[in-house]
This record gives C-alpha cells, structure tokens and sequence, in this order.
C-alpha cells in the first residue's frame, strides 16, 4: 500500500510537470549536430569516433598493402625510362661541329668588329635555331675556341686578389670594369680558384700599402696596353688576303686580342724616358743574341734556381733586417750596379728592344704567309707568348736604368725590402746575361 500523502504528492507533480511528446526519428542520421552540447556528449562523440575509425584486421593488411602499391608505382613513375636516360646523356655530350665552330667564331667577331656586347641570344636564335642554350654558346667560345694560355706573374695575381676583395668575386664586372675585357670572366675564375686563393698571396696582399697596390696595378696596366694591337693586324691581313682572293676564316680578331703583353709600337707613352742609344763597340755586336726560344730571358722576379747569385735574394734573412740596414744596404747595392754592370744593363734594353721588333716582323711575316689559318694562330701565339718574356724583362731593365740614373725620391716611393730584393735580382739577371755573353762569344 502506498502512503496516501505520498501519492497527493506525486498527482501533484503529474500535474505541474506534464509528459514531453518529444520523440527521436529513427530515419534522423546520429550526428554531432543533433545532440546537445555536454561534457557527456562529447564522451559519446568520442565513443562513437573510436568505434566507427575501428576496422578488420584484414582490411587494414589491405590498406597497407595498397599503399605499398602506390609507393612503388610512384617511384616506377618517376624513375627515367633507360632510353630517357640515354637521351639526357647525349644531350650532356653535345657539342658543335667544326663548321658550327666556324659560324660562332664569325658570328663573335662581328660583334667585336662593331664595339657591340655580344648577344648570345640572338646568335643562339639566328643561327642555331634555339638548339642550344646562351650559357652553352658562352662557356663553348670562352673555354674551347677561345681559349688563352698566359702566364701570370705573381703581381697579376695580386692584382686579380685585390679585385675580388674589392668587387666579391663578381666576375663580370671585374673582367669589364677593371680589366677592360682583356681577360675573360671565366679565365678570371679559375685562376682565383686555382692559384690566388693561397694564403702566401693573401698574406703578401695584407702587408702592401695602397700607394703598393696603385703602383703594382698602374705597371700592369701599362703592360696590357703597350702591346701590339694584334687585333688590327689581323684585320689588315685579312682585308689584304680578301683582297687577293684568299680567305682564312678561322682567324678571329678576338682570340689574340688578350696577348698582346708585350711594348713595342704602341702610341702610348710609358712612365719611362726613351733612353739615348748609347755607344757600343763594334766587336760588341757580334755578341747579339738571336730571338730564340732558348734565349728568352726570365724577368728580375724569377731566377733560376742555380743561379751562383741566388743567394743575394735570401729572403727569409732580409725580411728581419731593420730598416736603417734596408736602406744602407740599398745604396750600396745601387752604386756596385752603377760602376759594375752599367754597360751589361745597356746592352741588355738594346737586345730586349731588338728581339721585340724582330718577334713582331715574325708575326707580320706569318700572317701574310699562305699556311693554314690554325697553324698561323698557332705560330702567332708562340710568338706573343715569347715576346710577352722580352717585355718583361725590358720593364725591368727601364725601371732599373731610371733607378740607377735618377736616384729614388724616398718621400714618394719609401725604400723598403722589395726595393732591395728587386735590386738583387737585378744583379743576378745582369751576371746570367754577362755568362750567356760569353758563352756566345765563345761558340763563334
């Protein structure tokens, strides 16, 4: 029996809280959208996530085997096929063949004729059909059919050091701006990367004052620009053989243009007076040497290693010698070379003189031959490298000649170990040529 209070009770609340008719329909999907949001249901999200991601063991081997499938098949995708691979390989090996050679070397020099950049672009475009990229055309000129063989001293090397400090190796501009497209970029490159990034030039670099480096830059210029213009001379054999119905094509203005290293009849002045010519016995001029390759002379700068007087150039002692000793030393040096080897350092500018005029006849004589173009540029290199020797050596015996004769103003150009070191070299250069001399005089 219920207790009659208890059932007033629950009529009561019967009646003040009536029954909900609100029904969930079945064809209602049970989605995050119809329920209410709870801590509790968000557990029954959870539940409901974990149980509807949960999946038969088989199937899931399935899954993971098809994906393996896809992995391969995108891998066997985008591995080359081997005919593919063949093809990337020839076009890596392509090359131009000799007439193609032929029209890129043409097509260069009128650019060059007319003062004008060269488009690689347009040349690549007009005459090759697109077939190859600009780069390729660049690096096949400059590299292969343009390709120079020069001996840089270690004062170009310095230079070339100093430019990449100045410039951060920006090739480009360097080969235009300071060197005038005398030298290639990409030759300016590799002689960074093979020889200028030694830490003897950095050092060497590091210890020069910047009225050094001005010196050192100013006497480099002047040997690229005292040079034959072979260019011109080319250009005048050309028009002649054109003249006289012969042609040599492959002799491009361009490829001797960088080696004219040498002085000669250039129009412009040098920093150093003409020198009188002065009196020579004339039992002196049988002892003329002939332009060989075997009497080229070394510059004061490099020495032979058995050289009797090498040890005058000792370097490691000189470098700790105090200054007064430098200077003291110096002079003493200058006034043995002004009583002792005076006549040797005049006979020696007048053979330096004489062998450049002679290499130049030479080439003159070889261009207006009738051999094969190669061959004439061949001989024509051999040449301007042998005479690029006498320049450098006739540069020092200028320099030496005004030391001697016009003293050193010692406010403007200090005296320091270079200027002796350059001094005892000098000496060595004039004792060899005073052998070479007598054993010349000693064959006839």
């Amino acid at each position: 029996m219920i207790n009659p209070n208890i059932q007033s009770t629950l009529n009561a609340g019967n009646s003040s809280f009536p029954a909900s008719s609100f029904t969930l329909p079945m064809s209602t999907p049970f989605s995050k959208e119809n329920l209410p949001s709870s801590p509790s249901t968000t557990m029954v999200e959870d539940f409901i996530t974990t149980t509807t991601t949960t999946t038969d063991p088989q199937q899931q081997t399935d899954k993971k085997s098809s994906t393996r499938n896809r992995r391969s098949s995108k891998k066997s995708t985008s591995s080359p096929h081997p005919e593919e691979v063949d093809d990337k390989k020839k076009k890596k090996k392509l090359t131009l063949t000799k007439e193609q050679d032929m029209m890129l070397i043409e097509a260069v020099r009128q650019y060059t004729e007319n003062n004008s950049p060269i488009q690689w672009k347009e040349i690549n475009r007009k005459l090759f059909n697109n077939q190859y990229t600009s780069n390729f055309l660049y690096q096949r000129y400059h590299r292969t059919l343009n390709a120079k063989k020069h001996r840089w001293s270690d004062e170009e090397d310095l230079e070339l050091l100093h430019y990449c400090n100045k410039h951060d190796k920006k090739w480009s501009l360097i080969a235009q701006k300071e060197y005038e497209g005398f030298f290639p970029d990409i030759q300016l490159s590799n002689r960074y990367k093979n020889v200028c990034k030694r830490n003897e030039l950095k050092e060497r670099l590091a210890s020069m004052t910047e009225k050094e480096i001005e010196d050192l830059i100013e006497r480099n210029r002047e040997a690229r620009t005292k040079s034959l213009d072979t260019r011109n001379l080319v250009k005048v054999i050309e028009d002649n053989t054109e003249l006289s119905g012969h042609t040599s094509p492959s002799i491009d203005t361009s490829k001797t243009k960088r080696k004219s290293n040498s002085p000669s009849s250039s129009s412009k002045k040098t920093k150093y007076h003409q020198i009188d010519s002065s009196p020579r016995m004339e039992s002196d001029e049988s002892t003329e040497l002939e332009v060989d390759e075997g009497d080229s002379h070394d510059s004061f700068g490099k020495q032979e290693e058995n050289n009797p007087n090498s040890f005058l150039v000792e370097l490691e002692t000189i470098r700790y010698w105090p200054q007064n000793k430098v200077e003291e030393e110096y002079w003493k040096k200058v006034e043995f070379i002004k009583i002792n080897l005076m006549p040797l350092l005049v006979d020696l500018l007048h053979d330096c003189e004489k062998s450049i005029e002679t290499l130049n006849e030479s080439m003159l004589a070889i261009l207006q031959s009738t051999q094969n173009a190669s061959l004439k540029l061949k001989q024509v290199e051999e040449n301007m490298e042998l005479k690029s020797g006498w320049q450098k050596l006739y540069e020092d015996c200028r320099l030496l000649h005004d030391i001697i004769n016009q003293g050193v103003d010692t406010q403007l150009n200090p005296i320091t170990v270079d200027s002796f070191t350059f001094l005892c070299r000098a000496e060595c250069c004039l004792s060899s040529y005073r052998e070479r001399l007598r054993q010349t005089r000693e064959m006839k």
